[in-house]
């Protein structure tokens, strides 16, 4: 009985270990392709929330100069309001953003809100190029932007009052 289990045969063909070593391989593979994506928009996110950053203090370097200001805002005497932003330092290389000068759209009204109030609005745009590398070694150079807006409320200045 002993001499018929030794000289049998079963076990594990070739087939058999060739198909498991290509479902475990594929597996595999598939795990490095979503770790890979899941750190690029890691990344990304990371980056837009520095953007996002970048635009709320220039929202507030423009709140803090109007605090005492009963008209329009004013952003064209405040410093520092436009210009280059590093968004990711990495060893030597930068990873630069362009804090563009803020649009105000003056005197805006809403009825609905109060016919005595207007507001001005102001936007604040961070724009970068997001250079990540594809799987095929080329490097994709997408252009990202957050815009963030601010309203700002002041009385109607209603004829002679």
């Amino acid at each position: 009985m002993l001499k018929n289990k030794l000289d049998s045969e079963a076990g594990f063909g070739i087939i058999q270990v060739l198909a498991t070593l290509v479902i475990a391989s594929v597996a595999i593979a598939g795990l490095f392709v979503t770790s890979y994506y899941v750190r690029q928009k890691a990344t990304e996110n990371y980056h837009t929330r520095v953007a996002m950053l970048h635009a709320t203090e220039v929202l507030e370097k423009i709140k803090l100069f109007n605090r005492n200001n009963d008209g329009p805002v004013d952003v064209t005497h405040i410093p520092g309001l436009a210009g280059n932003v590093v968004i990711e330092s990495h060893d030597d290389h930068n990873l630069m953003g362009l804090i563009h000068n803020p649009r105000v759209a003056y005197g805006q009204v809403d009825l609905m809100v109060a016919p005595y109030c207007v507001y001005d609005i102001v936007t604040v745009e961070v724009t970068w190029i997001e250079g990540a590398e594809d799987s095929y070694g080329e490097t994709e150079n997408k252009k990202r932007s957050v815009v963030l807006r601010e309203d700002y409320f002041r009385r109607a200045d209603i004829g002679g009052e």
